[in-house]
């Protein structure tokens, strides 16, 4: 029913295809079968963008990685191996544009949510909202509503109606709403906080068992949910936090990557890292942009697995540091061990 399950799945095993290929690339240096283990990354990648349709922000992303990874290895790929890398990359472009397309009309409904239950919700004039983005303010009237009320529950901008279309979907784009908070920077700060209000929870009220094996619906389900069940009580929600933590992630890794410098498989496991860094932050601003207000928890899934993986790896990262800072011969603490004080 929901691709939230697929997409951190399938993120996990892109993640597992890089980890294999640097390691046959940079430790193994197994060069004369280095394409087999490029086919895992574009099998993952392709089962990745295909999970859920606001997967596509990771686009550009896994084309830069694919670039890279091109130019680290053209000179290793047999002449058929360079044209099926050529094939899988144009395959992948072009069945994630046209996943995107084919689901025409849930981008339809979820730009419909991006202005009525986004823009308009909680502005304190819709109408100049409106007129600043080339529409009539006529469509205040259904400030507030998102796209799946009942038609009567509409004054006149019914989501897919012929009015609707002709005024607002013929009109404006997503990237005339993202122009919009570009051009508003205090109503995308606004936003911004309303979306980290929404974050680290990944709980959800579903059914947690098939009818024919109980017969009491359940909903709750405590297993395997401590890490979520702490990050989702005692994590802070604030836009601060989330800068402050992805800048000293940023920070670290930086640090780590200039003292590894020439090292291959930790810079290279650093790219990756920064990849899925910049994947999980592109998934950030998507539900208020992409969707309003509608859904905004459950569209920050993949943002909360990539929060975690931010975490670990920050975490790994500043202990590698304080090892070497204690290693150093010029720490006191080193000293102290060498010279017998302990």
């Amino acid at each position: 029913l929901y691709g939230e399950p697929m997409m951190i799945t399938t993120l996990a095993l892109y993640i597992a295809a890089w980890l294999y290929y640097i390691y046959h690339r940079h430790i193994v240096k197994s060069a004369n079968t280095i394409f087999l283990t490029m086919v895992p990354i574009f099998a993952a990648a392709f089962l990745f963008l295909g999970s859920k349709l606001q997967v596509i922000s990771a686009l550009p992303v896994i084309i830069l990685m694919l670039i890279n990874l091109w130019r680290e290895n053209r000179g290793l790929l047999k002449p058929r191996q360079v044209w099926l890398f050529g094939i899988f990359s144009l395959i992948l472009v072009a069945y994630s544009l046209g996943y995107a397309y084919t689901n025409k009309q849930m981008s339809e409904y979820t730009r419909y949510n991006s202005l009525f239950y986004g823009i308009l919700k909680d502005s304190p004039n819709p109408a100049q909202d409106l007129l600043d983005l080339g529409l009539s303010p006529d469509m205040a009237a259904d400030a507030g509503k998102h796209a799946f009320l009942e038609e009567r529950e509409y004054v006149r901008y019914v989501p897919l109606s012929d009015i609707t279309r002709e005024e607002f979907y013929n009109k404006i784009s997503n990237a005339d709403l993202v122009r919009f908070y570009i051009t508003h920077p205090q109503r995308l700060a606004a936003g911004m906080q309303y979306t980290a209000d929404h974050a680290f929870t990944t709980s959800t009220v579903l059914g947690k068992y098939q009818r024919a094996d109980i017969e009491k619906p359940v909903s709750e389900f405590d297993r395997f949910t401590a890490w979520s069940s702490l990050r989702e009580k005692y994590l802070p929600r604030s836009l601060w936090f989330l800068i402050f933590s992805y800048g000293l992630a940023t920070g670290v890794s930086v640090l780590v990557y200039i003292k590894r410098r020439g090292v291959k498989e930790v810079e290279s496991g650093l790219r990756l890292f920064w990849a899925v860094m910049l994947i999980g932050l592109l998934q950030f601003p998507m539900p208020l942009v992409g969707n309003g207000q509608a859904d905004t928890a459950k569209q920050l899934f993949l943002f909360n697995f990539t929060f975690d993986i931010v975490l670990v790896v920050l975490s790994c990262l500043t202990l590698s540091l304080l090892i070497d800072f204690c290693r150093s011969p010029k720490t006191a603490l080193h000293r102290s061990v060498k010279g017998g004080a302990f």
